[in-house]
């Protein structure tokens, strides 16, 4: 959902109070349709979120498209129901894909000579660059950042990679990638993939055997790509996984010719279709079984259940490319546009589970190819989950309702971003709150559980982790092994995330050497409630023109994370009422929505000089999308995000007449890299927040100091706005250049 940006009238005009204890009226409960619902967001970094409806349909991912094993269980009277999280077995990385570990590669956007696909070809005067390779515009889930721009038509990759021992030789082995549009790739001088004018993401397919068992230990190999880009956006990433798919025999009928009517029905005879196993599809874009190559196929497979499945909860699986509709005993379930997705659940519901007879049930499936590669799977599972029976959205919490049972379980996801109070709102920690009440007016057993690993599916590098007892909670701690401090331009991966909760009737354990636990213990019960908290502590937030700047709330490196949980604990129950005001008050504002993923975009730090100081990865963009939020709370914060781009601006390091866009590659802040925008975009965007900014305050005082740089943007604005390319951008700038020169009353 984009986030309107330009408020300069309703700035203008009229603006809410911010005021938290306002009386509002009561936020209407309704069901939000959404594809990521934010979970756990402390900043960029630490942002966990679920990309299913559902809670329990897959794992949690942060914003890179890592997945994280955080799972949530409640037994009650001894039966499990999974809430939060799947328990799929993570995959093995070989070579993992840009959004599982960094990795870098000799490019070239000049047609090669010679053999450049094979080994022993010379590299050496190509140009070298971070994956993933890109449009500056191309933007998804797994690729928010492109890290090296690829703007000509084609571009060739050459990608090395040191096999290790502790790999295993006899597994299948897959090749991961995504790409826009045409792809092709080398291992080792074997051609391996080729595909038409197609794009797609994260898409798989099995090494053949005689190439995987080419490979030796310590052996380099070499992956090499082609990419072409006919129209639009364009990305290419590759990687190297083990891929926990189990083979199970899936056996369906089928037919590429439309059937008669009622071929969804139970009773259809499908005795003259043929019979194949799943997956089908394209080889070339996905592992198959079965090939599927026409423009439309049709589905039929029996399923038989196991004994008492039907008192569980029974999900179907589905992964499909492109149009898809499925039916169960003749009841239609799933209907999509045109989409392509893999391992998509939902939960059956009750009127399709009545129609079950004698444990069996009969799905059926159309599914049409519009263009590039095909794919259609199926299965229907039971599930010892939860009933998920709503989920809400706000600015600074998301809701969630369970049935469990005789139980009903309340979850509540609490960011306390509260913009007017800048200790709460820098605390590295949210919450995740619980509440337990019976259906049938009984008492029951009742047992919660959080669990997590020490660090990402797939991490490449090695996590550890430490359960600790201080101050009456209970902390796990979890990070890298080898904490390091600002090495690479893509995070800072000197800091540790925690889980902590209260020491009362609960156990912290470490389950199966890499899990561990949370479980508290009630009793028999027929009410409960309480709340875990996650958080993150790190020495060092971002380093800012050489210097190493700590996260705000320990600017003077007095206190401990320790300290700052158990402050978050005594303050809990004010923090969730003030939020809860905070949801009320920004209701009415689209941004809202995206209140919590638009402030956590920046670092809250402390920098000697300059005090209080907000920091971002995008710079100006990030500013000019959060400022209508900021400033309808807090113009300070505002100030915050705008005072280091124009100390910047102003010094000799950038000594330019026109702003810089961003201030370095976060989290190394020591000056601009390249930026998408152009010098008149970029003046025309800091003249209208700044104006934003003076009529919001009513006062130009903040900008004066920096008269004479704004001077000068405004002479490339008007030097600019006969351009037919820039002249609305600049026509803006010059507009919002008169305002500020009344204010400031300048000649």
């Amino acid at each position: 959902m984009k986030i309107r940006t330009y408020l300069f009238l309703l700035i203008l005009t009229a603006l809410v109070s911010c005021d938290e204890t306002a009386d509002i009226r009561t936020v209407a409960w309704e069901d939000t349709k959404q594809e990521v619902y934010p979970l756990i967001t402390i900043d960029e970094q630490i942002n966990l979120r679920s990309v299913s409806p559902t809670l329990y349909s897959s794992r949690l991912q942060d914003a890179d498209g890592k997945e994280h094993a955080l799972t949530g269980i409640l037994r009650v009277d001894g039966q499990a129901y999974r809430f939060m999280g799947t328990e799929k077995r993570p995959d093995i990385i070989v070579a993992g894909m840009s959004y599982n570990e960094e990795w870098q590669a000799k490019y070239t956007f000049v047609q090669p000579s010679g053999n450049w696909q094979k080994h022993d070809f010379d590299d050496s005067e190509w140009d070298s660059g971070r994956a993933p390779f890109g449009s500056p515009t191309y933007l998804s889930r797994y690729y928010p950042h492109i890290r090296t721009i690829w703007t000509s038509p084609s571009i060739w990759v050459r990608r090395k990679i040191r096999l290790t021992k502790d790999n295993p030789s006899d597994s299948k082995w897959y090749l991961k990638y995504s790409h826009d549009d045409i792809f092709e790739l080398y291992i080792n001088g074997v051609h391996i993939i080729k595909t038409g004018f197609k794009w797609g993401e994260n898409r798989l397919i099995e090494i053949p055997e005689d190439v995987r068992t080419s490979f030796r230990d310590n052996e380099e190999i070499i992956l090499a790509a082609h990419g072409k880009n006919l129209q639009g956006e364009a990305l290419l990433d590759f990687g190297i996984y083990i891929v926990d798919e189990p083979c199970e025999d899936r056996q369906c009928k089928y037919t590429f010719s439309p059937p008669s009517d009622k071929w969804e029905q139970t009773d259809f005879n499908d005795t003259t279709w043929n019979t194949g196993k799943a997956p089908f599809g394209t080889p070339v874009d996905y592992q198959v079984n079965t090939v599927w190559n026409t423009p439309e196929i049709w589905l039929r497979r029996e399923i038989q259940l196991e004994p008492e499945a039907k008192k569980k909860n029974l999900v179907l699986e589905y992964s499909h490319d492109d149009v898809f509709d499925l039916y169960i005993n003749g009841i239609q379930l799933v209907k999509t546009g045109f989409e392509w997705s893999k391992n998509r659940r939902i939960e059956i519901p009750e009127n399709i589970k009545t129609t079950i007879k004698g444990n069996k049930l009969c799905v059926a499936a159309h599914c049409r190819n519009l263009g590039g590669g095909a794919l259609a799977d199926f299965d229907v599972r039971s599930d010892d989950i939860a009933h998920q029976t709503s989920v809400n959205v706000q600015a600074t919490q998301t809701h969630y309702r369970f049935e469990c049972g005789q139980v009903e379980l309340k979850l509540d996801f609490t960011a306390p971003l509260l913009p007017n109070d800048i200790e709460v709102f820098s605390r590295p920690l949210n919450y995740i709150s619980y509440e337990i009440s019976s259906l049938d007016g009984e008492t029951h057993e009742v047992e919660i559980n959080f669990e997590t690993a020490p660090g990402p599916i797939s991490a490449a590098e090695p996590y550890s982790a430490e359960i600790y007892a201080k101050n009456d909670l209970w902390f796990i701690k979890t990070g890298k092994s080898e904490q390091k401090i600002f090495e690479t331009n893509r995070e800072n991966s000197g800091g540790y995330f925690f889980l902590c909760t209260d020491t009362t009737n609960t156990l912290a354990a470490t389950r199966e050497k890499s899990r561990i636990c949370l479980t508290r213990t009630f009793g028999k019960t027929a009410k409960a409630s309480g709340f875990i908290m996650a958080g993150y502590d790190e020495r060092y937030a971002v380093q800012y023109f050489g210097d190493n700047l700590p996260p705000y709330w320990n600017r003077n490196d007095d206190k401990t994370i320790e300290q700052i949980f158990s402050t978050a604990r005594r303050d809990y129950s004010a923090v969730i009422k003030r939020c809860e005001a905070l949801n009320r008050q920004l209701q009415s504002m689209p941004e809202a929505f995206d209140y919590r993923e638009t402030v956590s975009a920046f670092k809250t730090v402390f920098d000697k000089h300059d005090g209080l100081l907000l920091l971002s990865r995008n710079g100006a963009s990030d500013i000019l999308r959060s400022s209508s939020l900021f400033l309808a709370c807090n113009s300070k914060l505002l100030k915050a995000q705008l005072e280091p781009l124009l100390k910047y601006g102003e010094s000799d390091l950038w000594g330019k007449d026109f702003p810089p866009s961003n201030i370095g590659d976060y989290p190394l802040l020591n000056g601009q890299i390249s930026s998408t925008q152009s010098p008149v975009e970029t003046a025309s965007n800091m003249m209208f927040l700044l104006a934003t900014l003076a009529s919001f305050d009513d006062n130009a005082d903040y900008i004066r100091p920096y008269r004479q740089m704004i001077s000068r943007w405004y002479r490339l604005l008007v030097e600019n706005r006969r351009n037919p390319a820039f002249s609305d951008a600049a026509s803006r700038g010059i507009s919002s250049y008169s305002y500020l020169k009344n204010k400031l009353k300048l000649n």
